[in-house]
């Protein structure tokens, strides 16, 4: 689905609106983490940067799975993930004042790296609903989307901790959420009679919804900055008594799907030939995602057969 001139300049000035709602936003709610506080978040520095190659190269070059797209994939994540980056900030801080065990209350947002930690998670969450409606929207309607989907993880964010629900990892938070969030907006854009220009272009060109071998490297190759990257997304937020189990654990759990997924491909998919994006992206992704580290096994071998369970879901 080509996007015109006409639509790029209404995203381009949507964009504009939305950077000076966040420069006037910022300039009168936020306030610099104390110095004490500061010096305690430096131990959040580097997982910040992993978690943000993370976001901006490896679901970067995720998306770029379809043939026609890639391109653009690769723009709208790093445009959709700077966005979130400062409206997550505010979002997440205001919805958890509004979740407070004492009642709502207001305070200026503390800029810090757990702040931004915390809205690179949710950019996680964005680039996950990207994946499902890429091709589908217009850029407009994916900042849209944005602009909604941000505050909603929030809200997410904010009752999890309200109710001390522990979600290291995000794999409710994020993960889950943000797949949810994704699949409804591809559902309401393809019901209806509004949808049936869409259905239609697919139809006539469904090759341009499909991969092919340029684009299945690229998005490979940010399988595997993702692959390196995920245990440190997985524990970043981890209290430090369960931070090195939490890493062992994903690593462990990461190796044992990337090969054993070709195993169950070559065992039971017959006529399907394995490959490295049909078979190790989803399911090394999926072992990350639904292994659970704040219930660390007693021992390191329990983690093999965990991650080896994920691949019957690819």
């Amino acid at each position: 689905m080509g996007h015109s001139s006409t639509s790029l300049r209404s995203f381009a000035l949507l964009y504009l609106f939305f950077q000076v709602i966040l420069a006037v936003l910022f300039g009168f709610f936020t306030q610099y983490a104390e110095s004490t506080s500061l010096e305690q978040d430096t131990k959040f520095y580097q997982p910040l940067l992993n978690v943000v190659v993370m976001i901006f190269i490896g679901f970067g070059f995720l998306m770029t799975f379809l043939s026609r797209y890639g391109y653009s994939a690769l723009s709208y994540t790093y445009l959709l993930a700077c966005f979130t980056l400062q409206w997550a900030v505010l979002t997440n801080h205001f919805f958890r004042c509004m979740f407070d065990e004492r009642g709502p209350i207001f305070m200026l947002v503390p800029v810090s790296f757990v702040a931004l930690l915390e809205a690179a998670f949710c950019s996680g969450a964005v680039m996950i609903s990207l994946g499902a409606v890429l091709g589908k929207l217009s850029p407009v309607q994916l900042l849209l989307m944005t602009a909604i989907e941000v505050p909603l993880f929030s809200v997410v964010l904010g009752l999890l901790e309200r109710l001390d629900v522990s979600d290291i990892g995000g794999s409710m938070g994020v993960h889950t959420f943000g797949a949810y969030f994704g699949l409804a907006v591809m559902w309401m854009q393809t019901k209806g009679a509004s949808a049936k220009p869409l259905r239609n272009a697919i139809a006539l060109d469904g090759s341009a919804w499909k991969a092919r071998y340029d684009s299945d490297v690229s998005a490979m190759s940010g399988t595997l900055w993702l692959w390196v990257y995920w245990p440190s997304f997985v524990a970043a937020m981890c209290p430090p008594t369960h931070f090195a189990r939490s890493v062992v654990n994903t690593f462990l759990a990461l190796a044992a799907s990337g090969g054993s997924v070709f195993v169950y491909s070559a065992l039971f998919r017959h006529g399907h030939r394995p490959s490295a994006v049909g078979s190790t992206a989803p399911s090394d992704v999926t072992a990350g995602i639904m292994l659970v580290p704040t219930r660390a096994p007693k021992h390191p071998g329990d983690m093999r057969p965990r991650g080896c369970k994920q691949l019957t879901l690819v």
